[in-house]
């Protein structure tokens, strides 16, 4: 078990780091356990070392406790060395890799803005972004300015930045028809929040 999962995403810039360690034969030397982090090493006393009565035991590394802090955007790379306490031979060692990403900070956005929705290929798609959308859904509402809904949208977590899976607006109503040009006013609500609102200029 690892927390955060092996290549997942996170927003806390303290976010703790626990990894449970197994050894069952001769129990793992806790005096010799080193963790590296970003490429600074810490050793046994400075994280929390719980046996678990079984010759292994977890690690929880708190960042905070030791001056450091991840970045938005940030990939934080975790290296763990562990040695075990044989009676007769000499000790066994093992290493482990993986990383987590911090979630990149992004703003209430509209690109482009003017856009052109009259299929010649160029600024033919509006795409819209927001706050924590690595990690949240979100409904995405466009109006006209007679305050008629015209275009909804639920976005799923995205799980990149390129990917835009219902952030994507053709200019085209519920229907599938093309609306008028002019201006329009978007919402996005994640969590029942109106966390992002503005307005767009379509043109044909």
């Amino acid at each position: 078990m690892t927390i955060p999962v092996p290549s997942g995403m996170t927003r806390n810039a303290e976010q703790d780091i626990t990894i449970e360690v197994d050894e069952t034969l001769s129990g793992v030397d806790s005096g010799l356990l080193e963790l590296t982090i970003n490429g600074v090493v810490f050793d046994e006393t400075e994280f929390n070392w719980s046996p678990d009565g079984l010759g292994g035991g977890i690690i929880v590394f708190r960042p905070e406790e030791n001056g450091m802090t991840f970045v938005a955007g940030d990939t934080v790379d975790v290296h763990i060395e562990v040695f075990d306490s044989p009676d007769w031979c000499a000790p066994n060692f093992a290493q482990f890799d993986w990383i987590f990403y911090m979630e990149p900070e992004v703003t209430c956005m509209v690109l482009p803005n003017p856009f052109t929705p009259d299929g010649n290929d160029i600024n033919d798609i509006a795409m819209f972004t927001y706050p924590n959308m690595m990690s949240e859904t979100a409904t995405i509402i466009v109006f006209d300015m007679d305050n008629v809904e015209v275009w909804r949208s639920d976005a799923p977590v995205q799980l990149r930045f390129d990917e835009a899976v219902g952030r994507l607006w053709n200019g085209a109503d519920t229907n599938g028809q093309p609306v008028e040009p002019g201006l329009y006013l978007y919402l996005i609500i994640v969590q029942d929040e109106i966390i992002c609102n503005g307005t767009m200029v379509l043109l044909r």
